[in-house]
Formats: C-alpha cells, sequence, structure tokens
C-alpha cells in the first residue's frame, strides 16, 4: 500500500512538472509571436516614417523657391488652355533635376494638383494632366477642408502605394497640394533593409482596389489564396517565392485555418504560428490603413524562428504529437489541418505570375 502510495505521489509529482513546463513553454511561444506582430508594426511605422522625413525634407527644400510656388499657381489659374500648357512646362522643367533626383531614390511618382482635386502636372507621365481626381481620392477631397500634410495607403486609378501629401500655400490660402507616391515594391525593400531575415506580403482589400483602380495594375493583381477579400500583387508574391521560406506550404497551411478570412476582414492584428519540418514558423498581419482610417488592406509579416526560438516554438507540436507539418494547435485558432502542396512549377510571364497566389 506505501508502494502504490508513493508511485501515486510520483506520478502525481512528474504530471504537474510536465504541465508546468507545457505552461511555461506555451507562454514562451506566445511571446515570441508577440515579437513577431511588434517587429512587423515597427518595421512598417519605420519604413513610412523614413520616407515621410525625406519627403518633409523634399517639400523644404521647395518652399524655400517662392517662385516656384507662385509659377505653378499662375498655371493653376490661367484660363487659356495655351497659357497653362506654357507654364505647366516651364515648371516641369525647372523641377525636372528635382524629379530625377526622386527617381535615384526609387521614387517615381510625383504629382501637382490644384486646389479642387484637379491634376496639374505628373511628372512621371506629363502628357497626362486635367483629368479630376477628388472623386476617387479621399485624401484630395479631406484636403480642401484640413489643408495639412499626411501621409499613407490610397488606391488611385492608376497608382497603389503609400502616398505623401503637402499642402501649396500661397498668402496663408491652399492654391493646391503636391505629392509623391512610393510603390509597393520600394516599401518591400525597405523593410527587407530594416529586418532582412523576414518575408513581407501585401494584401489589399478587393472592393477598395475594384470601385477605384483602372488600366494595367488590374492585370498585376490576383485573389489571394488565404482570402478571396482580399487581392496579392503579383510582385509581392515573386519576391516572397525567390526568399529562403517554403511559402507554398505555409500558405495552404495558413488558408486551411477556419477563422482566417473573417479574422483578415476585421482589420485588427493578429499572430499565429505553423510549424513545418523541424521550424516554427510565425505569421504576423496588421491593417492597412488608408489615409481617411478605411482598411485599404493588410500587411503581413513571416519570419521563420531562431535556433533559440524553436523550442518555444515546437512546444504544442512535440507535446500534442503532431505531424511536422501541421499547423500548431491551440494557438491563435491555428487549424490542425496538414499542410497540402501547391503546385511544383510556378511560371512567370510578361509581369503575370501564373501558378499559386498567397
Amino acid at each position: 500500500m506505501r508502494k502504490g502510495l508513493y508511485v501515486s505521489l510520483l506520478s502525481g509529482l512528474f504530471l504537474l512538472a510536465a504541465l508546468f513546463l507545457h505552461e511555461v513553454r506555451k507562454d514562451r511561444t506566445q511571446q515570441y509571436l508577440e515579437h513577431a506582430s511588434t517587429l512587423l508594426q515597427a518595421t512598417y511605422d519605420a519604413s513610412l516614417d523614413r520616407y515621410a522625413l525625406a519627403m518633409d525634407t523634399f517639400y523644404a527644400d521647395l518652399a524655400r523657391q517662392p517662385e516656384l510656388i507662385k509659377l505653378f499657381h499662375l498655371g493653376a489659374s490661367a484660363d487659356a488652355y495655351s497659357e497653362r500648357a506654357l507654364l505647366r512646362e516651364e515648371l516641369y522643367q525647372r523641377l525636372l533635376p528635382h524629379y530625377q533626383d526622386l527617381v535615384q531614390r526609387g521614387i517615381y511618382q510625383w504629382q501637382f494638383h490644384q486646389a479642387d482635386g484637379t491634376s496639374f502636372l505628373r511628372f512621371h507621365a506629363p502628357g497626362v494632366h486635367d483629368d479630376s481626381l477628388a472623386e476617387v481620392r479621399p485624401s484630395l477631397r479631406r484636403l480642401q477642408h484640413q489643408p495639412e500634410a499626411c501621409y499613407g495607403f490610397e488606391v488611385g486609378r492608376f497608382f497603389i502605394g503609400f502616398r505623401f501629401i503637402q499642402p501649396l500655400m500661397l498668402d496663408n490660402q491652399m492654391i493646391g497640394s503636391m505629392e509623391t507616391a512610393v510603390s509597393f515594391a520600394r516599401i518591400r525593400q525597405t523593410l527587407a533593409s530594416l529586418s532582412p531575415r523576414q518575408t513581407f506580403i501585401f494584401l489589399l482589400e478587393r472592393s477598395t482596389v475594384e470601385s477605384v483602380l483602372l488600366g494595367g495594375p488590374q492585370d498585376q493583381l490576383q485573389p489571394a489564396l488565404i482570402s478571396p477579400d482580399f487581392l496579392l500583387h503579383t510582385d509581392s508574391l515573386n519576391d516572397a517565392l525567390n526568399q529562403e521560406l517554403p511559402l507554398e506550404t505555409l500558405r495552404h497551411s495558413l488558408a486551411a485555418q477556419p477563422n482566417i478570412r473573417q479574422r483578415l476582414k476585421t482589420g485588427e492584428p493578429f499572430t499565429t504560428a505553423i510549424y513545418h519540418q523541424g521550424t516554427g514558423y510565425a505569421a504576423a498581419f496588421i491593417p492597412v490603413q488608408t489615409l481617411t482610417g478605411g482598411l485599404g488592406g493588410v500587411h503581413s509579416l513571416h519570419s521563420p524562428s531562431t535556433t533559440s526560438d524553436r523550442s518555444a516554438m515546437g512546444v504544442l507540436h512535440h507535446a500534442s504529437g503532431q505531424p511536422a507539418d501541421h499547423p500548431v494547435a491551440g494557438l491563435d485558432d491555428a487549424s490542425s489541418a496538414p499542410a497540402t502542396a501547391c503546385h511544383s512549377g510556378t511560371e512567370v510571364s510578361a509581369g503575370r505570375h501564373r501558378g499559386c497566389s498567397w
């Protein structure tokens, strides 16, 4: 009897110790996922702030040349088409060296708007002008009532990206605005330089894009596998496929999670874990807000654990006895369904990615 009691006591102590270690490691896993989410938000904010600071400096340099602001005002207020054209060309030629500096920094979009939101001059497309943009650009409508500098994500008719807008003032009156814009590819390069071991992907809110976008950029978008409510830019996918990451397996594991579509639509940040071939991966998602505060898309980070992280990331796998290719169960509603292999061949032709989307 005493022997049986002794065995029961040891068994109880062993179970308590195992439970304690399980909870400790589970807590470490959660801390790792929270770190991934914090890292994504910090790098995203830092990349936009870097460009915003550069654009503020760029605008400040132009503001020291008031004759350029007056030249823009003369052109925007001219009634005769021929006069507007001459003044537009003069402004273009005088500012062309500044635009060439922007191009050297990877910034190709530079535009001047009139106060009512009509495009006056596009340096990236100087032959396209006098089209009204306020109808599809809420930021320009807001600028008419709140002439303050702003930056963030916004979809235009021919360009999707992050825009930096400065009001142009003359005698304390807003006479128009100046806008520079940065593409997804450029932001992704900046993020990669800030956090080189991570993979970044942009998902675009579908209804917002399809209600505004026209022309060529539509050919570079496809529905995201993890949610048909979002679109994936092929440049973002192709860049991720070129990195050392089992992207095809990870995206199918994410798509198998039952609540992934609903969670993306909420616009709330979240992080989930995936375990594949002995390595844990954190998939973090944060909302990309438009300039007016709506949901413009979702920015995702996919991060492999380091050697020191793997004991934390793998604890639920070892405790539950799941196969290595399963998502980690019991954390952030991760599915226990096995990952599905994607097509082994991915064909890239004429800027279109034919094969699997994220």
